[in-house]
């Protein structure tokens, strides 16, 4: 738990863990939705700037935006 948030993997009620399909289909459902690349992605990415580590790249793209995600949070 931190000040910002609270998460609850698994809940307990009178000792029996109850399931929760109905937030499961939720998440996945958001998940599906958040699941696309950025518009010029491939344009930029792939084809201005080839590289033999398509996962270095990606990686250092991901780390250049997650101080944007902060600061917007």
């Amino acid at each position: 738990m931190t000040n910002i948030s609270k998460i609850v993997a698994t809940k307990f009620v009178d000792g029996k863990k109850q399931p929760c399909d109905d937030e499961l289909v939720e998440f996945k459902k958001v998940l599906g939705e958040a699941r696309t690349l950025p518009p010029h992605f491939v344009r930029d990415i792939i084809m201005k700037a080839p590289t033999g580590d398509i996962m270095k790249s990606m990686c250092i793209e991901l780390i250049s935006t997650f101080p944007l995600f902060a600061s917007y949070a």
